[in-house]
């Protein structure tokens, strides 16, 4: 995502927080999707200020099972990913993370995907190439005050869209589905320092 008029970049990583950045910032999203990887903004990279926002694993996991239980018909987003809304709409949180890499897998604009798996792909996919800055959604305020003032614009509150509501995302997790979590993120959760 991309302003020429801020002269910046944005990687937008899902559950992260993007969608409330992308209206504060007005944004324009670089070919079909909104969350396309660093690699994909190359004409930018290095001229403007470039960011993401990254979220603990296991936070950001429970927020895609929520955010794809309250996608039902008529929801704007709904059509586009059809396959896991349809799915999450039917399994118990464990069930769902057991369906993790096959939610992953839909990453071809099929009917009903629409590259949905891309809310399960990790950081790395995003960040394949070096960028500015890399905030965090468990200090976002201040983070986004810091882009912000990069930005030379006045500091203000970033205010919530598309929110899931995830205050203790450790209640819905067992044993087994933190297991899998890790195993399937730990490069994201050792690199940069989350712990469940």
């Amino acid at each position: 995502m991309v302003s020429t008029d801020l002269k910046c970049v944005f990687i937008h990583i899902p559950k992260c927080a993007g969608s409330s950045i992308n209206q504060d910032l007005k944004l324009q999203s670089i070919g079909f999707s909104g969350h396309s990887p660093a690699s994909c903004h190359f004409d930018y990279l290095g001229n403007y200020f470039s960011f993401t926002f990254i979220r603990n694993p296991y936070d950001r996991v429970a927020s895609a099972y929520k955010y794809f239980q309250k996608l039902t018909p008529g929801h704007r987003w709904y059509k586009r990913n059809s396959i896991i809304a349809d799915a999450a709409a039917k399994m118990n949180f464990n069930e769902f993370v057991n369906h993790i890499l096959d939610f992953q897998k839909l990453m071809i604009r099929e009917e009903g995907s629409f590259e949905s798996g891309i809310h399960f792909q990790p950081f790395d996919y995003f960040l394949d190439k070096e960028i500015d800055y890399i905030g965090r959604f468990e200090s976002i305020q201040k983070d986004y005050s810091y882009i912000r003032s990069r930005l030379n614009l006045p500091i203000k509150i970033l205010r919530k869209t598309n929110s899931t509501n995830n205050n203790d995302y450790k209640k819905i997790y067992s044993g087994n589905t933190e297991r899998i979590v890790y195993n399937m993120y730990n490069q994201d959760i050792k690199k940069y320092k989350y712990q469940f």
